[in-house]
């Protein structure tokens, strides 16, 4: 990868371990088939004993896991995104079916 005005080492040693945003309509195209977590922002999520529990509004790359952030009655409910508690995903109705821990849900009711 080259930067533009990054022409010496000096210059590129305050780069390292930074961050590099690219806007979408410089991205590379990607396969349809290419999965990615944070293609699941916006999905509804249902589990499977509490229902309907709201909308993905956030998804966050953590150094183990990947962290979903729903919408569930106005409050921050947070759980990771991994093959045990995801039951299916519905691409074409944005509907993820989950199987959240025992417990999780019923903390975020009495926050």
């Amino acid at each position: 990868m080259n930067l533009e005005d990054v022409d010496h080492i000096d210059k590129a040693q305050p780069l390292v371990r930074k961050k590099v945003y690219l806007p979408n309509d410089k991205m590379p195209e990607r396969d349809p088939d290419d999965f990615r977590y944070t293609d699941l922002i916006g999905y509804l999520v249902i589990d499977e004993v509490h229902g309907e529990l709201g909308e993905i509004t956030h998804v966050q790359e953590m150094p183990q896991q990947f962290i979903a952030t729903v919408d569930f009655n106005g409050k921050e409910l947070m759980f990771p995104l991994n093959d045990d508690l995801m039951l299916g995903i519905d691409s074409e109705d944005q509907v993820l079916e989950v199987d959240l821990p025992e417990g999780l849900v019923e903390l975020y009711k009495e926050i």
